[in-house]
Formats: structure tokens, C-alpha cells, sequence
């Protein structure tokens, strides 16, 4: 249960900075090619939603499994093995998708492109 609020809290996170990395223009930063800067926003958006996508899936795919094991007669074992895997599949998801956002933040410190500076009021 208390993995599960951290995988919310943490989910809700990542949707942030998936959000906020998603309103950036090419015209905020006009030292930046237009091509460069999308790949960067798209790198970067992409590993933001792996990891907020993985920790509502965990969420989702807890209780469902919760939910069939108990109208199943599933060995206490088996239930134990299931529950590593999901929580093991999560780690990995988190784990891929930061490296992809290292990866992309190298890649937006390498274009100059600092979220520091505030977008314009649209």
C-alpha cells in the first residue's frame, strides 16, 4: 500500500515535468535549432512519460492482480512471485527512463537550453 502512494506521488511528478518540458517553444530559445530543440523536447517528454506511465501501471496492475488473486486459488508463493515481478518491472521502467532523461538533460545542457527561464504568459 505504501509503495503504491509513492508510485502515485512519484507519477504525478514526473507528469509535472513532462508537462512543463512539453509547453517550451522553439522561439524561447532562439540560439537553438528548431530540429535540435524538438529532439531534445521529444527525448525528454518521451522519458518523463515512461516513468509516469510505469508508476500508475503499477498502481493499476497491483490491485487488478490483488483482485484476481483473490477470487483465484493462487499458492501464497505464487502470489509472492508475481508481486516481485511487478514491483521488479517498475524498478525497471524507472530505471530505464532516468537514464533516457540523463540523457536528455546532457543533451539540453549541451544546447544551452535553460527551464529556469520561465515561458512567456501565452
Amino acid at each position: 500500500m505504501m509503495l503504491d502512494i509513492i508510485a502515485v506521488i512519484i507519477g504525478v511528478l514526473y507528469t509535472v515535468r513532462k508537462l512543463d518540458v512539453r509547453k517550451r517553444e522553439p522561439e524561447q530559445f532562439p540560439h537553438v535549432p528548431a530540429a535540435e530543440f524538438e529532439r531534445w523536447r521529444s527525448r525528454e517528454t518521451g522519458a518523463y512519460s515512461l516513468m509516469s506511465t510505469a508508476c500508475f501501471l503499477k498502481v493499476f496492475v497491483d490491485y487488478a492482480f490483488l483482485y484476481l488473486a483473490r477470487r483465484s486459488a493462487l499458492e501464497p508463493s505464487s502470489i509472492r512471485i508475481i508481486g516481485a515481478s511487478i514491483f521488479v518491472a517498475w524498478l525497471a521502467a524507472l530505471v530505464y527512463g532516468s537514464v533516457r532523461a540523463s540523457q536528455a538533460r546532457k543533451l539540453r545542457e549541451s544546447l544551452n537550453i535553460n527551464l529556469a527561464t520561465r515561458p512567456a504568459p501565452g
